[in-house]
């Protein structure tokens, strides 16, 4: 089931060029602007979170992640657990997320978005009666049979790459085999260039040349079974979960995939020539993506869509704190505490907004006094309006890091005094330096949702 997804959308006289010649739109058609970034949709995060997260670049190299990545969405559905998200672009230019639903459902998850920020009508849908699994769905728009096609991993004797069509992802046909080069393959992923359809996936074996490892396959068209291997091991072992992205300023490609056994650590690899099969690893440093991203995916934005969601507010949010875990970050007037019983409620309530002085950072805005913010002031922790400084920016920017008393939560580092966290002592908050085991703990919270 692992972590993959990606594809692009293409400029519209390309999308028309691609449907007269029967070649696969992924995530179908572009924004109505002209597209000015990508969007990343991934699980996992930090703390590890199976939920909708997402992240924007507009070179298709640094990701900043939404919503101080944590999730943007979860769903409320089967297992309410969604790993492998994928999200594409629909004719009609709205969205659709699937997303797999457990580790041996025959269901998928479904959503629908206008704007990629409100999901609605989910429902599971089934896509197989043979108890396989349905791992890292992904769809295409097939021109010629005028619908859409669902790709996914599923298993029998072995797994292969199955595909149900459906003209409104509530409906499918019957799965049937989509590709299977004769050994055990997963995660496979569409990307259409120039009259060709490429097929990136993992060879799933655990033995051979390529074992564990990204290959791809080629078809001028999207008939199943079509599709024949070109390619020797792109990556090494140990990856999965491939998505490819045309860069927007030249004919070069960046194909990422998941270091699945590492926790959140990606590759990337580039390419000017699709068909050659010949892929360049990029050195550490030349492309950062979120913190924890796993099994990702990426698709074309407008500059408005991207406008829309770089403001766009989820959450609220409360921090719980590790060690009293009846009490939670609050402010009563400018002064921040941990409390119990917190009244009004909204006093304990934040949005997790791009870092007033580094986007990849975090701010929290206070809920019921939106313009304030949670912010260190002479080593203690108030909640004042921001006044535009850089000083302000900088006392109400921190680093979201794992918990330093529990991986599973959080903690949060000061942005301009990196040596020192936010933790409560006498049940006020204030920002020091962390050594002792009680230190950690004080410094150790919860986000969970009111």
């Amino acid at each position: 089931m692992k972590h993959r997804w990606g594809t692009i959308v293409l400029a519209w006289a390309l999308v028309l060029a691609l449907l007269s010649t029967g070649a696969a739109v992924p995530g179908t058609v572009q924004a109505a602007d002209p597209p000015a970034g990508y969007v990343l949709s991934y699980f996992g995060g930090v703390p590890y979170d199976d939920s909708l997260h997402l992240a924007y670049s507009t070179d298709g190299l640094n990701w900043t992640a939404l919503n101080g990545n944590q999730p943007v969405f979860r769903p409320a559905i089967g297992t309410k657990h969604m790993r492998d998200p994928y999200v594409g672009r629909k004719q009609d230019g709205t969205f659709v997320l699937l997303g797999t639903d457990n580790w041996n459902s025959e269901y998928i998850m479904v959503y629908d978005s206008a704007d990629l920020i409100r999901w609605t009508n989910g429902r599971l849908v089934r896509m197989n009666t043979n108890a396989m699994h349905t791992w890292a769905p992904e769809f295409f728009w097939d021109a010629a049979k005028g619908q859409y096609g669902i790709i996914w991993s599923g298993n029998t004797d072995r797994n292969r790459t199955y595909v149900n069509y459906t003209p409104d992802f509530k409906t499918v046909t019957a799965p049937s085999v989509y590709y299977d080069p004769g050994y055990d393959v997963i995660d496979s992923h569409i990307h259409p260039w120039n009259g060709t359809n490429y097929l990136f996936f993992k060879d799933e074996r655990s033995t051979g040349t390529t074992p564990k490892s990204i290959l791809a396959a080629r078809s001028a068209s999207l008939t199943p079974g079509s599709f024949s291997v070109y390619t020797g091991a792109i990556t090494e072992t140990g990856t999965e979960g491939p998505f490819v992205i045309k860069s927007r300023s030249e004919n070069r490609w960046y194909l990422y995939a998941d270091y699945y056994s590492r926790g959140g650590v990606f590759g990337a690899w580039t390419t000017t020539d699709l068909g050659s099969g010949a892929w360049t690893k990029l050195a550490s440093g030349t492309f950062t993506l979120p913190a924890g991203v796993r099994h990702a995916t990426a698709f074309e934005v407008s500059q408005s869509e991207l406008d829309r969601l770089k403001a766009a507010k989820w959450g609220p949010y409360r921090l719980q704190s590790h060690n009293y875990p009846d009490r939670y970050i609050r402010h009563s007037g400018e002064t921040m505490r941990i409390d119990a019983n917190v009244a009004p409620l909204e006093d304990s309530q934040y949005r997790i907004v791009p870092g007033l002085a580094d986007p990849k950072a975090v701010s929290f805005e206070s809920v019921n006094q939106p313009g304030t913010y949670l912010r260190h002031y002479n080593y203690v922790l108030k909640q004042q309006a921001n006044d535009g400084s850089a000083a302000f920016k900088g006392d109400a920017t921190f680093t979201m890091t794992a918990g330093l008393a529990d991986g599973a939560k959080v903690s949060l580092r000061s942005y301009n005094y990196p040596d020192r966290y936010i933790r409560h002592y006498n049940y006020e908050l204030v920002l020091q330096p962390v050594t002792t085991a009680t230190d950690k703990a004080d410094a150790t919270f919860s986000l969970v949702y009111p």
